[in-house]
């Protein structure tokens, strides 16, 4: 990815940092509450509309002339739209980070639908929720922005398990490509194909 800001690829001046510092500790702190699942999740809707720009699961390299050369996993499925595209709920969840100014996401919600899943919704316009917040399907989060490290208006949405049974520890838990949970619907599927995974 060429033509990214060098402050954005990695924070260097002592403000840049404090804000990249403030940003990971609000992250941490969301990551390490768990809220129970509102209702059964029938299966996820698209967040946005718009075409999907960078699938799960790449290798980024940032290339800019005169920067560090940085490499970092794609966790996320990005879906390309104009600014101010609305982005909805995928399913139900309780609102429990909601920040408009993260140092590398920019505009930021983390929704947990529980069962130990998370949404992610990164480089947000606006944020129209708050922690706390009980969203069902279809209600409005926010919409599509340009904020944080990216090279054009999108929304990165990504979504994250954590294991319920080790709620101490953050070792276990990783990264779904949410496309998976389009294709397969509910928790249940997606732990099945998890473990049918770990079987085989």
């Amino acid at each position: 990815i060429e033509g990214i800001n060098c402050d954005k690829i990695d924070a260097r001046t002592p403000e840049q940092k404090a804000l990249a510092s403030r940003s990971w500790v609000k992250k941490q702190k969301a990551w390490e509450s768990f809220e129970p699942a509102l209702k059964p999740i029938e299966g996820f809707i698209v967040p946005a509309q718009g075409r999907v720009s960078s699938p799960f699961g790449y290798i980024r390299k940032y290339v800019t002339p005169g920067c560090p050369t940085k490499e970092s996993p794609h966790f996320g499925h990005d879906i390309a739209a104009p600014t101010g595209t609305e982005i909805i709920s995928p399913a139900p969840g309780t609102v429990i980070l909601a920040e408009m100014d993260l140092y590398y996401e920019g505009g930021t919600v983390f929704l947990d639908h529980g069962h130990g899943l998370i949404s992610l919704f990164l480089h947000m316009s606006e944020v129209q929720v708050a922690p706390g917040d009980i969203l069902e399907a279809g209600d409005l989060i926010g919409k599509v922005g340009a904020t944080g490290r990216v090279t054009g208006p999108h929304l990165h949405w990504a979504v994250k398990w954590r294991n319920l049974a080790n709620e101490d520890s953050r070792e276990e838990d990783f990264y779904i490509d949410p496309a998976l949970l389009l294709e397969l619907g509910s928790p249940k599927m997606i732990e099945a194909a998890y473990e049918s995974a770990l079987e085989e």
